[in-house]
């Protein structure tokens, strides 16, 4: 008898997937990325506008990190020592010009302690955003006296309102300043008038005319000596 001779079957290896796996894909999607953000961080040109700030940010976070995990000796050198300050003191003259936080200087303009001629002097105020209540805090401190400054306005007069309308100031003073006046010489007139207006348009320079009314009417004049019928511009001393 032949004997059957037996067929081996030999197993074919299975055919490969050409298909890139998850992993490949995420691999080439981060290298992609930080190369375009290799490129913009060394040229910021190529970046829109509106990732810039973002781009910035995140470019300052980096380099934060980088100085936190490997420092380097001109770093560490530059960094502060833990307790210390890196403000500059600040001089005698800055604290006078720069006024702290949530307050401002305004200027004044009064009279001289003989009351021959208006001199400045400055105040320092609580800021307020309110143009009312801050046009009121500075006729209190233009009518209130000083040893080197004395108010320019007649005891007893008050601001009965005031008004901003575009570019002019519209003060309301009481009849006092009327009748006080009336029988003083021009130079009263002249300090009275011309230290409302210099005042307050010296400290608020979006406007440029001053009108002054008494008890809501407007008058010609105070003592007859200056015209104020018309709003009044500020007058250089």
């Amino acid at each position: 008898m032949k004997k059957k001779r037996k067929i081996s079957k030999k197993k074919h290896p299975k055919a490969t997937s050409t298909r890139p796996s998850l992993f490949t894909f995420l691999l080439i999607f981060c290298l992609g990325v930080g190369l375009a953000f290799a490129a913009v961080y060394h040229f910021p040109r190529l970046a829109p506008r509106n990732l810039k700030p973002t781009i910035r940010q995140a470019a300052a976070t980096i380099q934060q990190w980088k100085e936190k995990l490997w420092p380097t000796p001109d770093s560490t050198s530059r960094r502060p020592a833990t307790g210390t300050s890196t403000s500059r003191p600040i001089t005698a003259k800055q604290a006078h010009t720069t006024p702290p936080p949530a307050t401002l200087y305004v200027t004044l303009y009064k009279a001289s302690p003989d009351y021959s001629s208006l001199t400045t002097t400055t105040k320092l105020l609580q800021q307020d955003n309110d143009r009312q209540r801050l046009a009121r805090q500075i006729f209190s401190e233009l009518t209130r006296n000083e040893p080197g400054a004395k108010s320019p306005l007649p005891p007893g007069v008050k601001l009965l309102a005031v008004d901003f309308s575009g570019r002019v100031i519209t003060l309301n003073l009481s009849p006092e300043i009327a009748t006080e006046l009336a029988n003083s010489g021009s130079s009263d007139e002249i300090q009275a008038v011309y230290g409302l207006v210099n005042t307050y348009l010296k400290n608020f320079p979006d406007c440029t005319e001053v009108k002054i009314t008494v008890a809501g009417r407007s008058v010609k004049t105070l003592a007859g000596h200056l015209d104020i019928e018309k709003p009044l511009q500020f007058f250089p001393l």
